[in-house]
């Protein structure tokens, strides 16, 4: 299923972060083809490891962090985007 909708990120950091997905997940997919709303575990059969595998490649290549208290927001590739747009833009919390 194609992601329908906006992402919050510009168009290099949404394909980063389709790509990362994609590639950690070992997917048969193409980037383009991710579900915005599809459950990284139930969909995509992911596990907490490649979650967090996941994000640590997306802050390192994007360069933004997160606080540990928002990874719960972290279950679909909609939640991933504006997580970090809220990130780039100042407005995430900091550990």
């Amino acid at each position: 299923m194609a992601a329908t909708g906006n992402s919050p990120l510009d168009g290099h950091a949404d394909s980063v972060i389709r790509t990362i997905l994609v590639e950690e997940f070992e997917l048969d997919l193409g980037p383009e083809e991710l579900d915005a709303d599809a459950d990284f575990v139930s969909e995509y059969e992911a596990d907490s490891l490649a979650i967090i595998q996941v994000l640590a490649r997306i802050e390192r290549e994007l360069g933004c962090s997160l606080s540990k208290e928002q990874l719960g927001e972290v279950v679909t590739l909609r939640g991933v985007t504006e997580l970090f747009a809220r990130a780039r833009s100042g407005a995430a919390g900091h550990d």
